[in-house]
């Protein structure tokens, strides 16, 4: 029994001193974001608040709706890569690159995804809104929301 009491103490001992989700957490849900093929998946990447209270989503009926994407779109999106990743203070802002390809294929009209802003919401990082080119600020970026 001693030692069963000593591996919880152990294990309890290795999680003290965690400073929440890692940077690598980050890039790995933003990674699963671009990738994702189902508005489902791509659903649950989201904070609580963006899906249930931004307007885009309400306005859309739902997050799975607002979620529907063109194929194309899909495409699109699976060439970006992580950029710049800006942590601080439980949120951060990654800043996404697209290859020529996906420059080339864009519709002018089309606002690129360009960045994302991710908050820490039950220990994991979740996104929280977007920035897009070709869009005014008021309507192509999405201020984070505060959890």
């Amino acid at each position: 029994m001693p030692i069963a009491v000593a591996g919880l103490l152990a294990a309890a001992l290795a999680g003290c001193g965690s400073s929440g989700p890692t940077t690598a957490q980050l890039r790995a849900t933003v990674r699963q974001y671009l990738i994702a093929r189902t508005p489902a998946t791509r659903c649950q990447l989201y904070t609580t608040t963006y899906r249930t209270q931004n307007p885009d989503v309400l306005l859309a009926g739902g997050c799975e709706h607002a979620e529907q994407i063109a194929a194309a779109q899909e495409a699109q999106r699976r060439l970006l890569t992580i950029g710049r990743v800006s942590v601080q203070d439980g949120s951060a802002t990654v800043t996404l690159r697209a290859s020529p390809t996906a420059l080339r294929t864009a519709h002018a009209s089309d606002g690129v995804l360009t960045g994302m802003f991710l908050v820490v919401e039950h220990g994991q990082w979740r996104i929280n809104g977007f920035t897009a080119s070709g869009q005014s600020s008021q309507t192509g970026a999405r201020k984070p929301d505060v959890v």
